[in-house]
C-alpha cells in the first residue's frame, strides 16, 4: 500500500503541480548540459592522424569540445547512453529533502545533412531520442517519467576558433503511469557560440554562451513556464593517456520568466490554495568533474560528480542538489 506522500506527489504530478513540473524539467537541463558538454568520443573514428578540434552535438544543448584525430562525417548514428546517478535532492526542492539512486537511459538516432566537400565547416544534424528516468526512493519514483524529444541544429566551425550553432527541439515529457500522460511540453529554440583555446595536442580550454526561448505548454493551464535562458559555460579538457580524458566544466545560467508562473493553484485568482509569482528570475549554477575512459571507438565509460546551486526571487525555487554518476554509452556510426 503506497504511502500517504507516495500518494500526494502522484496527485500532485496528475493535476499539473508546477512544483513536480519545475523538478523534472530542472532534471532534463542539468542531464542535457552534462551531455552537450561531455567529451564521450576522444577516441573518434579517425582515418588520418592529424589532430583537430571535435565539436560534437548532443541534444538540444548543442556541442562538445575536445581534441582528438581527424574524423570523416558519418550519414547517421545510433547512441544508447544509460547512467546511474545518486542524487542528494531528488525532487530538487528547499525543504522536505530526499536523496534517491536515479536510473536515466537515453537512446538517440542522429542524421547528418550530406553537404559539399566544401562545406565541412558546416554541420547540420536531425535527432530524434527517448530518454527514461527511474528514480528508486520509494516516494521520489513517483517522479517517474520518460521524454520524448526531436532536435534539428546547425553549427559552422570557423577555422577550429569559433563554433556558431542555432537550432530548435522539442521536448516532452510524460509521467510513468497508465492514469496520466503528457504533463509538459516545449519547443526551445536555441542560438550559442563557442571560443576554443588549444593548448597543445592533448587539452583544450573553452568559453561558450548559450541562448535559449522556451515556449511552453500544460496539460493543466495553471502557469506557465515560458523562459528566456543565458548561458556562460566554460570548460577545461585535457587527455591523461590515449583513452582517458578529464574534464572540469562550470555553467552559470540566467533564466527569466516571461509569465506569471503559478504554484499549484486550482483557480489563478485563488489564495487559499496557491501563489501568483510574477517576474520569477532564477540564477543557477552548476560545476562538474569528469573522467572519461574509451576502451573502444564504439564505447565509452565515465565517471563524474555535479554540484547544482539554484538562487530565485521566488525564495521556494531555491535548492541545491549533489551528485555522482557512473555511466556507459555505445555509439554506431555509419
Amino acid at each position: 500500500m503506497k504511502s500517504a506522500a507516495c500518494l500526494a506527489l502522484a496527485a500532485a504530478i496528475l493535476t499539473g503541480s508546477a512544483l513536480a513540473q519545475r523538478a523534472a524539467i530542472d532534471t532534463v537541463e542539468t542531464q542535457q548540459t552534462l551531455q552537450r558538454f561531455d567529451p564521450v568520443d576522444p577516441a573518434g573514428y579517425a582515418q588520418e592522424k592529424k589532430k583537430t578540434i571535435i565539436l560534437d552535438d548532443s541534444e538540444d544543448f548543442g556541442r562538445q569540445v575536445l581534441l582528438q584525430p581527424t574524423r570523416t562525417r558519418p550519414y547517421f548514428e545510433a547512441t544508447t547512453n544509460h547512467d546511474l546517478i545518486y542524487t542528494d535532492n531528488a525532487g530538487l526542492t528547499k525543504n522536505n529533502i530526499q536523496g534517491s539512486w536515479l536510473w536515466v537511459g537515453n537512446f538517440l538516432i542522429r542524421g547528418y545533412a550530406p553537404l559539399p566537400k566544401q562545406w565541412d565547416s558546416l554541420t547540420i544534424t536531425l535527432d530524434i531520442q527517448e530518454t527514461f528516468y527511474r528514480y528508486e526512493n520509494n516516494t521520489a519514483n513517483q517522479l517517474d517519467f520518460n521524454r520524448d524529444a526531436a532536435a534539428l541544429n546547425a553549427n559552422y566551425n570557423y577555422r577550429n576558433e569559433w563554433v556558431f550553432g542555432a537550432g530548435y527541439g522539442i521536448n516532452q515529457l510524460r509521467s510513468n503511469s497508465s492514469t496520466i500522460n503528457t504533463f509538459y511540453s516545449e519547443g526551445v529554440v536555441n542560438w550559442n557560440a563557442t571560443r576554443l583555446f588549444p593548448l597543445g595536442e592533448d587539452a583544450v580550454a573553452f568559453a561558450g554562451y548559450l541562448g535559449q526561448y522556451h515556449h511552453t505548454s500544460n496539460s493543466n493551464p495553471r502557469g506557465s513556464f515560458d523562459r528566456v535562458s543565458n548561458a556562460l559555460v566554460l570548460g577545461y579538457n585535457r587527455q591523461l593517456m590515449p583513452r582517458l580524458m578529464v574534464q572540469t566544466l562550470y555553467k552559470l545560467q540566467g533564466d527569466t520568466y516571461t509569465q506569471p508562473a503559478l504554484d499549484g493553484s486550482p483557480n489563478p485568482l485563488s489564495t487559499d490554495f496557491g501563489r501568483l509569482v510574477n517576474n520569477r528570475q532564477d540564477l543557477n549554477n552548476m560545476l562538474s568533474l569528469s573522467l572519461i575512459y574509451n576502451p573502444t571507438e564504439w564505447a565509452t565509460l565515465r565517471t563524474s560528480f555535479t554540484s547544482v546551486f539554484n538562487n530565485s526571487n521566488d525564495e521556494d525555487r531555491d535548492y541545491t542538489n549533489l551528485q555522482g554518476a557512473a555511466s556507459v554509452q555505445l555509439t554506431f556510426r555509419y
